[in-house]
């Protein structure tokens, strides 16, 4: 599996890419940054220090869903939004790793974390757990459990 993360710079995305590149059938092709363009990953986040040698790549997204089958986003809560449907209209797979497609209503989600720019999405078409990974018909999945976990699952294979 070809994977592009965007937003791998910060916590969420360092960890994404670590698991990512112990696992046997997935291939960072991206890790996009707007800060950190050009720099090795590893440089931003030490834990990958000889495991990578990947750079930040702007996330242009012309460019980093070409020839991807999956695009993460491992954005800072309520960016994700802004994105989402440019990524959908390029019909690769999107798995959300922020908050902002965890919640199916609308009020609900502005109550906790203000305005909602892509509520036309929801509900959210299905939400990411052991049983629900191995559908296949489905190209966007919200990960609304603790970031471990949101990792973790986010790894598993796709028939």
């Amino acid at each position: 599996m070809k994977v592009t993360i965007i937003g791998g710079s910060g916590y969420a995305g360092g960890e994404l890419c670590r698991l990512l590149l112990q696992h046997p059938e997935a291939e960072i092709k991206y890790v996009t940054s707007r800060k950190n363009v050009g720099k090795l990953v590893s440089l931003i986040n030490p834990n990958l220090d000889n495991r990578t040698d990947l750079k930040f790549v702007v996330p242009n997204l012309d460019v980093v869903t070409e020839d991807v089958d999956v695009v993460f986003l491992a954005m800072p809560h309520g960016d994700s939004q802004k994105i989402i449907t440019p990524l959908l209209e390029k019909k690769v797979r999107v798995i959300d790793l922020s908050a902002d497609f965890r919640l199916k209503d609308q009020q609900r989600y502005e109550y906790f974390y203000g305005l909602m720019s892509a509520s036309i999405l929801l509900p959210v078409p299905f939400t990411a757990s052991p049983s629900s990974t191995r559908r296949r018909s489905r190209t966007r999945s919200s990960l609304p459990f603790l970031v471990a976990t949101r990792l973790l699952l986010s790894t598993a294979s796709f028939p």
